[in-house]
């Protein structure tokens, strides 16, 4: 079955990334945002008994982003520690980023502030971005799974998202992996149908089964997606 590949390809994806950082006598550092898709990465890094240090940012205690990944680190089950991010945000960030980013915002770009905030922890990280492009992640998906949708999105993921992510990381020396964008993982995307991918009543099906499948709390996996710009929007400037 494509599932059973597709979990196939993605362990074997995460153990290629995590295990020569282990080896070089690290901890593998991971972006916990407690959505599916990072704790599904925590689950699988976990998996292959590798320890692990995960990061989530967020504008205060109460976070939805911070309360999932707490929920997601406790029903973990391997060497996990948790480096919680609390971030404060002032004009200097917001002059910062949009110098970086060429943009004209009110907020700093959460990739920097990111970077910012796990920069004296590691050099390199794994993101779970990606996958929502490659299996319907996204509401409009779901409102419309058409291929034209899919290719509009898709066609966003560079200078939306990964440009940013990029620039974002450089600028703090961070070496970022995606596990989800391997051309493994993409190719076999593909091969799912729109039907399998996104239905009435479900987005990125195959990552949610797998994500059931490694014992990703139910409240995560009923959780309103909500996407990284969450972690700030309590923060004011």
């Amino acid at each position: 079955m494509k599932i059973d590949e597709l979990e196939g390809v993605l362990s074997q994806v995460v153990w290629g990334i995590g295990y020569p950082l282990f080896e070089r006598g690290e901890r593998v550092h991971l972006a916990l945002s407690g959505g599916v898709d990072s704790t599904l990465l925590l689950y699988k890094l976990l998996e292959h008994g590798l320890p692990v240090t995960a990061h989530t940012m967020a504008a205060s205690e109460e976070s939805l982003d911070l309360v999932h990944a707490h929920m997601a680190i406790t029903a973990a089950r391997g060497d996990v520690e948790h480096e919680v991010h609390l971030v404060r945000v002032s004009e200097d960030d917001v002059r910062r980023s949009n110098r970086l980013l060429e943009m004209k915002q009110d907020r700093p770009d959460n990739y920097l502030m990111l970077m910012r905030a796990i920069s004296p922890y590691t050099r390199d990280l794994l993101c779970g971005d990606c996958i929502d492009e490659m299996a319907g992640g996204y509401y409009q998906h779901q409102e419309s799974p058409t291929h034209e949708v899919f290719r509009g999105l898709m066609e966003e993921l560079v200078p939306r998202h990964l440009t940013p992510l990029h620039l974002c990381s450089s600028f703090h020396n961070v070496r970022v992996y995606l596990p989800y964008a391997d051309e493994r993982v993409v190719a076999l995307c593909q091969r799912f149908a729109l039907a399998e991918l996104v239905t009435t009543d479900g987005r990125k099906r195959p990552i949610y089964e797998l994500a059931r499948r490694a014992g990703v709390p139910r409240a995560i996996l009923e959780r309103r997606k909500r996407g990284l710009i969450s972690a700030l929007e309590l923060s004011p400037l």
